[in-house]
């Protein structure tokens, strides 16, 4: 989303990446190459792609710990827990 006009009004969630981006691009003359880090937080912001790969690594981790037997108590306790009803 590159307009600020959220769903249901106010400014959305990652225009104010969006505003970095356009500012360093602006700043630089155009040259986009400058702002990388601004442009792959706005892309982050929109697709949470490096928090879903994080997320990723930490399950398989878990799996890993949990068929070696090697998973911490405290956590083994939290994942045999039942959600409230």
């Amino acid at each position: 989303m590159i307009g600020n006009a959220a769903r249901y009004g106010g400014e959305g969630r990652c225009y104010r990446f969006w505003q970095d981006f356009v500012a360093c691009t602006k700043k630089n003359g155009g040259e986009k190459a400058v702002c990388v880090p601004a442009k792959e937080d706005y892309l982050e912001c929109l697709h949470h792609t490096k928090q879903n790969a994080r997320l990723a690594k930490v399950e398989a981790e878990m799996k890993r710990q949990q068929a070696a037997g090697t998973l911490p108590a405290e956590v083994q306790e939290l994942l045999n827990r039942t959600p409230p009803q």
